[in-house]
């Protein structure tokens, strides 16, 4: 069974997306972007645009 955790602390700000772009990040989720259909990485691309690095093979297929 794989897991993902993250942390979140007190900020002035609101940060809505910060445990959840930790999760992404992570390599055990990292590893299962392969299989993804191209609507679902582009999704992720938007907030964590690392991933785009990470499967430059998915680029040539956007419309």
């Amino acid at each position: 069974m794989t897991a993902a955790s993250a942390r979140c602390y007190a900020t002035l700000g609101h940060l809505a997306y910060a445990s959840l772009t930790s999760w992404l990040r992570s390599d055990p989720l990292q590893a299962n972007f392969s299989l993804l259909d191209l609507t679902s990485l582009t999704e992720i691309e938007r907030l964590v645009p690392e991933v785009l690095i990470a499967h430059p093979h998915r680029l040539c297929c956007k419309k």
